[in-house]
């Protein structure tokens, strides 16, 4: 089976939407959950999740902090001021 030269076995342009969602949705997301992350002291959670695509990370930004970390330092210091 042969093709003319004008005809596209698939649109070159099929995927594009998908890809920019993917960039600008998806990218920022994981971004931001690795940043919670790394800031809430699960640093074996930050490599899972980097590991899997980020959907490991978007899961541990809903564990508890671990009472050494950043994140529960700048929520006491906030805590302090008000």
């Amino acid at each position: 089976m042969f093709f003319a030269e004008s005809e596209f076995l698939v649109a070159p342009d099929a995927g594009l939407l998908i890809w920019t969602a993917l960039v600008l949705v998806y990218g920022p997301a994981v971004l931001c959950a690795a940043v919670i992350t790394a800031m809430k002291g699960h640093w074996t959670w930050l490599v899972v999740g980097l590991l899997t695509g980020g959907l490991a990370l978007l899961y541990s930004t809903f564990l508890p902090a671990r009472p050494d970390s950043e994140w529960v330092r700048r929520r006491d210091r906030r805590r302090s001021v008000g």
